[in-house]
Order: structure tokens, then C-alpha cells, then sequence
């Protein structure tokens, strides 16, 4: 590859080989996260990957640095459908998700990769509690953002459980930068730079509450070719008193509304005009009748009492 730096351009080429030392992480229920009605991701994870030193190397232009050690995380999801609220296949899910508010849209996904070999995967998808911090855009920075995370612990020897906790987005940084800027405008949002977590008795004690710094201090963000904006990165894993407790990464989806430069991407007027036609609306109060008087049904009431029982909601 080639660093497009103007100050600095450089050839760089990146040689690494691991090496598998714990077993496939299965998200959600056996892989599936989340799913329902017929709609959701396959997942799964593989922590604790760790770097051949016989056969890794970095080059810089002539430069040529062997690794010696370090360990990655690799993730893979796939899916038709992240957020089976919005299309299940199921008559009676889709009467229900009439009767809920329009999903808030995006999240918040984090690894963490602890000394001793032990690792966090968690996410918090985002609720309507939360619509106040997403598409903030003035001059001052949101306040401190609570929200419950979920995930999978993983020990020193690969056995693995759920647990759950809590998170508070405790610093922000506005997106200043776009790596296209006629291509995708400057959209001046502020994205969380500061995460603390607290977990209960499921995770050890010295790494039960930590907090999440990300590596490069000036932010970390960037567009998908369809105008979607997020927010990515590693961070440092810190203790309560500043001690460092090794290497995460962590993601944040859905603070910036795309509707305008999807728009403008699809060579049509960016206009709010043209943002209300986009917008799913909400469920009229017919529509809202008409769908409770469905689900009320004994056979429908019974079908969905048996499919919600079934859903893998989120991690």
C-alpha cells in the first residue's frame, strides 16, 4: 500500500502471520446475534490471535522491521438484517414493532484484550434513551451518557460466558475531518473519545471496572461509500487509577444522520424537503389499532409469545 501523506508519502507493505491460540467465540445464541423472525447476523469472534515472529515483518519504504510479538481479534459478521425490528418476516412481529417506537438506530461496539489473556467482546445498541447524545452538532459537547452493555467474557483458558454492565461515555470529540471532503462533507458531530465500564461479580476483580482511551488523541472517524458515518479505533485499557491493563478497539455507529449525503451521494437535492420523504414514518393510530386487535387474536398471541422467546435481541 501507499501512505497518500502529503507531507510524507511512503510505501508500505504489511507481512503478519498468526497464529490460532484460543477457540472460535460464538456471539449471541450458538452464533446467532441477533436474530428473529427469520431476520438477523451470524457471528462469531476469535480472540487472543497471536503474531508468528518468524514470519512477520513491517516495511517502510527500504525499511524492513521484524515483529516480535502481539496479539489481534478478529471478528466476523454477516447477515440480511441487523436490526430485525425494522423487517422480520412474520405477520405478527411486524404487528408488534407497530405497536414500539421507531428503532434509534447505530451502536456501540468494544473489544478489550486484557493482560493474562483474558477478553471482553460487548456492544450497547442504542435506545431512545439515548437520542439526545446522537446527532449533536453544537459548540459544546454532549454531557455523560449512561447505557447498559452485554457481551461474552473469555478466561485464560478459552471458557466463555455472558455478562452484563454498564457504561458511561464520559468525554467527546467532533468530527472535523473527511478523507473526501466534495465527496463527504465535513459533518462537525461529536463521537464519544472516553469510555468507563463496570461489570459485576461474572468478570475477575482487577478488571471489573476499566476505562477506554483511544490511541490516537485527534479522533478517528470516516464514511462507508453509501454515506453512512461511524466512528473506530484502538484504545488503551485503563484501571480506575490510570494503571495501564492492555489493547482494545472500539466503535460507534449511528451519531451522525446520513439521509442528506446519502441524498447528495445519489446525485439528488439535499434538501430537508427531501429528508421527510426518506423518513420511515411512525405507525398511524389506525394502523396502531389495528395491530393490537391483531396480536390479541389467541393463535397470533400465542405464536408471538413463542417467537420472542426465540429472539437474540443483542449480544
Amino acid at each position: 500500500g501507499v501512505d497518500l501523506d502529503p507531507d510524507s508519502g511512503s510505501e508500505i507493505e504489511v507481512d503478519i502471520t498468526l497464529t490460532q491460540t484460543k477457540e472460535y467465540l460464538l456471539q449471541g445464541k450458538d452464533g446467532c446475534d441477533p436474530c428473529c423472525g427469520g431476520v438477523g447476523t451470524l457471528y462469531y469472534s476469535v480472540p487472543n490471535l497471536r503474531v508468528d515472529p518468524d514470519q512477520s515483518i513491517l516495511r517502510i519504504n527500504e525499511e524492513e522491521v521484524s515483529l516480535k510479538s502481539g496479539k489481534f481479534w478478529y471478528d466476523h459478521q454477516w447477515c440480511n438484517g441487523m436490526l430485525p425490528a425494522g423487517n422480520p418476516r412474520v405477520k405478527v412481529l411486524r404487528a408488534a414493532n407497530n405497536m414500539n417506537k421507531k428503532a434509534a438506530g447505530g451502536w456501540d461496539w468494544f473489544m478489550a484484550q486484557f493482560n493474562g489473556d483474558r477478553e471482553l467482546t460487548m456492544a450497547s445498541i442504542h435506545s431512545h434513551e439515548m437520542l439526545q447524545f446522537l446527532n449533536q452538532t453544537g459548540a459544546n459537547p454532549p454531557g455523560t451518557m449512561e447505557a447498559e452493555v452485554s457481551g461474552k467474557y473469555v478466561d485464560e483458558e478459552s471458557n466463555s460466558k455472558k455478562v452484563k454492565g454498564t457504561l458511561r461515555i464520559t468525554k467527546w470529540i467532533r468530527s472535523e475531518k473527511s478523507q473526501d471532503p466534495d465527496l463527504y462533507p465535513v459533518i462537525q458531530v461529536w463521537y464519544p473519545q472516553k469510555w468507563e465500564f463496570s461489570f459485576g461479580e461474572d468478570v475477575p476483580e482487577d478488571i471489573r471496572n476499566f476505562i477506554m482511551i483511544p490511541i490516537v488523541s485527534v479522533g478517528q472517524s470516516g464514511f462507508f461509500a453509501n454515506g453512512l458515518h461511524y466512528s473506530e479505533g484502538a484504545v488503551y485499557l485503563k484501571d480506575p487509577e490510570g494503571n495501564s491493563i492492555g489493547r482494545g478497539f472500539a466503535e460507534s455507529t449511528g451519531y451522525a444522520d446520513p439521509i442528506l449525503n446519502r441524498l447528495r451521494l445519489a446525485g439528488l437535492p439535499a434538501t430537508e424537503e427531501m429528508r421527510d420523504k426518506l423518513e420511515i414514518p411512525e405507525p398511524s393510530s389506525l394502523l396502531k389499532l389495528i395491530s393490537f386487535l391483531y396480536i390479541l387474536w389467541p393463535s397470533n398471541k400465542s405464536k408471538l409469545k413463542k417467537l420472542l422467546s426465540n429472539c437474540v435481541d443483542t449480544l
